[in-house]
């Protein structure tokens, strides 16, 4: 698709539409043999393959010609028997100044680009005339002449524009000079296209993927509705990633809706649709904010180069990270930095007396390894409508007036409020787990990059990684343990016995078939954690016995040498 669109992307062309009639049922043996360079053996057994037959009800019947249908080799075989064609073309059309024509195949699908009928028609000819050697021909059917931009008449017969390839079509449309490109040559050379190439499904695909719908849930009329869109689910997704990377799409077609304001159209345009932040492509229920990249309190201006376009989410953890967090909505913060002697100093490894493992996680704020869940609490979606709310009333304010300014100030004391709600609550739960144990392990995950799946939100929402900071701050005034392990396996891995049990991440319970241990899926990994973090530290047990407080089952032994690991005191 993406030498298609190369091709044509700068100028009208004409093209040739072939396909290549029972291309894998007319291949010559003798001529797809000699084009095969390997040792003689392995060329006896493709001929072997090649004359093996076919059974059919019962019936035998021979092959003399083409390769086995549907088998795994046969792509590969008629990929071998065709190769040739481009070199065909430029030998016969070579380039003087600008190419004369240019053959895109896949398998037995192929179209030949040209800007000149009359080379497009030879083009016909030669293939024609070199495919008989190999015993195959065009598919009048398929086979069609046409010009990306315009209508064309050939042989009496008017031909739309735009042609079909693999699912796509592919087509020219006229728009006015203040739409349309550049043909991208150097000076005064360069000109004004008057078209716009695009790229979309074909009429075909689309009817074929529609009534493939129909038939899922034609036949599933008296089914479960769970079990209806378990089986629309990959139909509709497949569908959906095959044509996902059309040059046409909602994130940039958006800017020209009438409701789209200007700077927010045109910095969905320069970056192609996709968050800046997190890499994700903008969809109708985002909601997108325009952010300043160096901030306006740093000394950034409000202008277009210092502008982006990000998910309202992406927009708080970026202003929170930026520097420009230090001056909040009621006044400015200064840190201080001071010895405090009443700090007490850590515990020694002999004294700790109390472990825990801590699983974080999107059902349950965290679940620890005696089995006692945080419920999380989801502080930014609960106040999502109110904000929401707010953002639509100051879109409706003129810009700069004081009514403006208040509702502006009421929309940052609403979002510095769920930022402090939140933060109180991690210190909350850091104290409680500080006071009860005396060393805690916990994940050291990569939240950067969990932040750009399709559960950003949910993830900045819980704010893992402040809760991580604010707990081994506590810990240090309180002269704790903090074990930061790597997480790899600990969902799999088994508490009892140590062997891995894979399970799917919907599967949310634990049952070893090896030792019987049936636990939650998060209880059983924040055991596995409590293991690493003990090992990690020298407080490993043997299988048959305890030390200092810990039970075989509890502490167990793993390997720690490929576990990244950190120390907090």
């Amino acid at each position: 698709m993406s030498r298609i669109f190369q091709s044509i992307n700068k100028s009208e062309y004409f093209i040739l539409d072939a396909d290549i009639s029972k291309c894998f049922d007319q291949i010559n043996h003798d001529y797809l043999l000699s084009k095969i360079d390997c040792p003689s053996t392995m060329k006896a057994q493709i001929r072997q393959w090649l004359k093996a037959g076919v059974m059919d009800n019962g019936i035998f019947n021979a092959t003399e010609a083409g390769t086995p249908q549907g088998g795994v080799i046969s792509p590969l075989l008629a990929n071998i028997a065709l190769d040739g064609m481009i070199r065909l073309i430029d030998l016969n059309f070579p380039k003087k100044g600008k190419v004369q024509a240019k053959v895109i195949r896949y398998a037995d699908d192929f179209v030949v680009i040209s800007p000149q009928l009359e080379i497009i028609q030879q083009c016909q000819i030669v293939i024609e005339e070199w495919l008989k050697p190999i015993g195959l021909e065009l598919k009048p059917a398929k086979t069609r002449l046409c010009h990306t931009l315009r209508e064309i008449e050939v042989n009496g017969e008017n031909i739309p524009p735009g042609f079909d390839f693999l699912g796509w079509n592919f087509r020219q449309y006229p728009v006015g000079k203040h739409h349309a490109g550049k043909s991208g040559g150097a000076g005064k050379s360069s000109k004004t296209l008057e078209f716009k190439t695009f790229i979309k499904p074909s009429k075909k695909a689309i009817k074929a993927h529609a009534d493939k719908v129909k038939e899922v849930i034609k036949t599933h009329k008296t089914a479960p509705q769970y079990a209806l869109i378990k089986r629309l689910n990959p139909v509709i997704r497949g569908w959906c990633n095959y044509h996902s990377k059309v040059v046409s799409n909602w994130s940039t077609r958006k800017g020209t809706s009438f409701d789209v304001p200007n700077k927010v159209a045109f910095l969905l345009k320069k970056q192609k649709g996709k968050c800046t932040f997190c890499g994700q492509y903008f969809t109708p229920e985002d909601i997108a904010e325009i952010d300043h990249i160096i901030p306006t309190s740093l000394g950034g201006k409000d202008e277009y180069k210092n502008l982006q376009l990000l998910h309202r989410h992406c927009h708080d953890i970026k202003t929170s990270t930026d520097g420009s967090y230090n001056s909040k909505e009621d006044g400015w913060y200064a840190s201080i930095v001071i010895e405090d002697a009443s700090v007490p100093s850590p515990l020694s490894l002999d004294t700790v007396k109390s472990a825990v493992g801590i699983d974080v996680g999107l059902k349950e704020f965290l679940v620890d390894s005696e089995g006692d869940a945080v419920p999380i609490q989801q502080y930014y979606r609960k106040a999502q409508s109110k904000l929401a709310r707010a953002q639509r009333e100051l879109s409706r304010k003129v810009k700069g007036s004081a009514n403006y300014q208040k509702l502006a100030h009421k929309i940052a004391c609403l979002h510095q409020f769920v930022a402090r709600v939140r933060k109180e609550f991690h210190y909350q739960v850091a104290h409680k787990l500080c006071e009860k144990y005396d060393l805690i392990g916990l994940e050291d995950i990569n939240i950067k990059g969990l932040a750009k799946t399709r559960l950003a939100k949910s993830i900045l929402d819980a704010a893992w990684g402040q809760f991580s900071q604010i707990l081994e701050a506590v810990a240090v005034k309180r002269g704790n343990w903090i074990v930061k392990v790597n997480p790899y396996g600990t969902s799999q891995r088994c508490s009892g016995c140590g062997k891995n049990v894979p399970k799917a991440l919907s599967v949310r319970t634990h049952e070893c078939p090896h030792c019987g241990t049936v636990l939650d899926r998060d209880h059983n990994a924040a055991i596995n954690i409590k293991n690493l973090a003990l090992n990690a530290v020298g407080l490993t047990v043997s299988a048959c016995g305890s030390k200092r407080g810990y039970s075989a089952c509890e502490a167990g032994i793993f390997i720690c040498e490929e576990k990244k690991l950190t120390l907090y005191r």
